[in-house]
């Protein structure tokens, strides 16, 4: 049977980026970490690492394997520090991500509350509309909307997000509100996106299911700078509900056909799937789901 101190071990090699900084790190002879490196990979008959005088790099095989020690790293710590603690008191940095635009309307608000039942978390938040390898980035927890994709990864629901077709009322002024998806077309559109390739589109209303395809003036992956276009005067967007309700109710933009649904996404808080999820994680995707009001 593989010694799980030699699979936290290698872990620590592979941070530090060769065997003589670990040993350092470790208090451990050179000589000692080489030899448990040798006699792992004997043990698992594969070479995990790739040695010269000056490197150190993963195999193929080596870079899998260093995930689940990792993963196996950063329980046996979590479980330590709880023992020492004599409960599972929520600790430690909480490193996680989501969209730009969540972090501007949502999170701050969140966070402050979460930090005054759990002073002993601190949080990375890193705002970023990218998608974030979670695994390789080294993030505990993300924060995603939409259709998830197959993967490794556990999800929990956090609340429900629809995207509503709006404009201003200045340019409804100028240039008339469409009533059907079709009509859409006659009109200026800037979209969500990073390419101005058409978006393929599927309303449901009172007369059945439209799908069109529609093809925007401008694009950009922010939802701030599509609503500040809008409300401005020029073009109609697609804005997920959470981002809109204040101006609607302000009069600023204003709601088209709303006979028409795109389908509803959901939001998700998404994490790697350890056995014991640590207790920093788990208390913060409580406190989201209950925040039942919590969208993207």
């Amino acid at each position: 049977m593989i010694d799980l101190n030699d699979m936290i071990i290698f872990a620590r090699v592979v941070d530090a980026g060769s065997i003589s900084g670990a040993a350092r790190e470790m208090g451990e002879p050179k000589s000692t970490i080489s030899r448990r490196m040798k006699h792992l990979e004997e043990a698992l008959a594969v070479r995990l690492l790739q040695r010269t005088t000056r490197s150190l790099k993963l195999t193929e095989l080596g870079a899998i394997f260093y995930e689940r020690c990792k993963r196996i790293q950063t329980e046996v710590e979590e479980a330590e520090r709880s023992v020492s603690l004599g409960q599972d008191i929520p600790q430690g940095i909480l490193r996680l991500t989501a969209p730009v635009e969540t972090g501007f309307t949502h999170l701050g608000s969140v966070i402050a509350e979460y930090s005054k039942i759990h002073p002993g978390v601190q949080i990375e938040l890193d705002l970023s509309n990218r998608f974030v390898d979670l695994i390789e980035e080294g993030y505990d927890l993300a924060i995603r909307a939409g259709q998830l994709s197959d993967s490794t990864l556990v999800a929990r629901r956090l609340g429900n997000s629809r995207m509503l077709v709006c404009t201003s009322p200045e340019y409804i002024a100028q240039h008339g509100a469409p009533q059907t998806p079709d009509e859409l077309k006659q009109h200026t559109l800037v979209l969500y996106g990073n390419s101005l390739k058409k978006s393929a589109l599927t309303f449901t209303g009172g007369h059945g299911v439209k799908s069109v395809q529609l093809e925007p003036q401008h694009c950009a992956n922010s939802i701030v700078l599509l609503r500040e276009m809008v409300k401005s005067g020029y073009g109609i967007t697609l804005l997920p509900d959470a981002h809109v309700r204040g101006d609607v109710a302000e009069g600023k933009l204003v709601l088209l056909m709303e006979d028409w649904k795109l389908p509803e996404d959901g939001v998700y808080a998404v994490y790697p799937s350890p056995r014991h999820l640590a207790p920093k994680v788990k208390s913060f995707i409580d406190f989201l789901i209950n925040h039942s009001d919590f969208m993207i």
